[in-house]
């Protein structure tokens, strides 16, 4: 079972993640995949109502994943456990099931912001932040 701040899952979170944007980007390269990504998570969360209704930028975009955005995201619980199980490359006993879903998007949230400020040098945080250098 990896550990989720190990390199091997942080491929496998990419490569997850590159692999089901959605099927409108499919033939494009890495880069541009994020660039799209990180544009449309701009566009869609960013705007002065949602703002001011989710000051953190971790649970603005749990929110707006939890809407099923992307086709990495998923709704239901099994092919939720399905998923992590997949990241990490191993098991999670049964008990540890309800804590997964319930984290499930901010979960994810907080590692494709990672990703994405990795691969394109950005900051969430910062407002107005340049996607092409």
């Amino acid at each position: 079972m990896l550990k989720t701040n190990s390199n091997k899952f942080k491929l496998n979170f990419k490569n997850e993640i590159l692999a089901n944007i959605n099927d409108d980007v499919e033939n494009w390269s890495d880069i541009e995949k994020l660039h799209y990504l990180a544009e449309t998570i701009e566009r869609q969360i960013n705007y002065a109502y949602n703002v001011k209704r989710y000051p953190n930028t971790q649970e603005r975009l749990a929110n707006y994943l939890s809407g099923l955005a992307f086709d990495f995201c998923e709704g239901y619980p099994h092919t939720i456990i399905k998923q992590a199980e997949r990241l990490i490359e191993g098991k999670f006993p049964e008990k540890k099931h309800d804590q997964i879903i319930e984290n499930y998007y901010m979960f994810m949230a907080l590692h494709l912001m990672k990703l994405i400020e990795k691969e394109l040098d950005i900051n969430f945080h910062v407002k107005n932040y340049q996607l092409w250098k």
